[in-house]
């Protein structure tokens, strides 16, 4: 080939340059359009991947905002009795906890909380739970501490006033664990509820 090239060069020098050049810029054009498309390909698999993941997130999040509430005492309970729900199902309460929260709803709840992060949040909260049967199965929040905003699926729960009633009888008595702060919920794909800002009690 290159001598087929030397000798065209010798004869028809122009045309030749001009073949030469011709098809470098092809075969160039040609590397581009294989990158650019496998660039896309690789953005469409990754957009599937979380599109999927987010849909996964979707269906485990609570359903309603008591039910993430519930949740969140849950993980605190769990923590003050030493963990032991956790560590049968082979996973960490903070993580569960946290779990629930967006990474800046979950920055907004370790900085109200003085903690480097949400876990270290989740910590300081669980240590000020006092009875973990009673935080849980006393637990109640007044239908007036959930607002619903306009767009029907972001929601404010006010967890500065959840009371704590025996299931017998209704009077409150004194709480045996802390309360959470003012959270807001976003509905996530038409299923379960993720906090996506968190402000701490008065």
């Amino acid at each position: 080939m290159v001598a087929a090239v030397h000798l065209r060069l010798r004869t028809r020098r122009p045309q030749t340059l001009g073949a030469l050049a011709l098809g470098l810029a092809m075969v160039t054009a040609g590397s581009v359009m294989l990158a650019v498309n496998a660039a896309e390909e690789t953005r469409q698999t990754q957009d599937e991947l979380n599109a999927a993941h987010a849909e996964a997130v979707a269906r485990i999040l609570p359903r309603t905002p008591n039910a993430l509430v519930w949740n969140l005492v849950v993980r605190l309970s769990d923590q003050a009795t030493g963990g032991r729900q956790a560590a049968a199902s082979g996973t960490s309460a903070a993580a569960d906890f946290c779990f629930h929260f967006s990474p800046q709803a979950a920055d907004a709840f370790a900085a109200a909380r003085g903690a480097v992060d949400c876990p270290g949040a989740f910590l300081a909260l669980a240590a000020e739970v006092t009875n973990p049967h009673d935080y849980v199965t006393r637990l109640s929040v007044p239908g007036s501490a959930v607002r619903f905003e306009p767009d029907h699926v972001t929601s404010v729960v006010d967890a500065c006033h959840l009371t704590f009633g025996s299931i017998f009888d209704d009077t409150p008595t004194a709480a045996p664990g802390p309360q959470l702060g003012e959270l807001t919920l976003r509905q996530q794909h038409g299923q379960g509820h993720l906090v996506i800002g968190y402000r701490p009690c008065p």
